[in-house]
């Protein structure tokens, strides 16, 4: 909860299992939708983080 001079509002600090995003607050009034990871469809997972290069070129490699 967070107090400022216009009353109380309720703030979630969002957390992404992607390292390239950062956590954020956001009001709850303002989350459209959440997700949940459910699944991760390979045959190994990964052990160390992956970079935003190394995740790019997994997805061209897709293409």
């Amino acid at each position: 909860m967070v107090i400022n001079e216009t009353g109380i509002h309720d703030q979630k600090m969002l957390h992404s299992l992607n390292s390239a995003y950062k956590p954020y607050a956001l009001e709850a009034t303002q989350v459209i939708e959440l997700w949940k990871f459910k699944l991760y469809m390979s045959l190994d997972f990964p052990d160390q983080e992956s970079s935003l290069s190394t995740i790019l070129g997994e997805i061209r490699q897709v293409r």
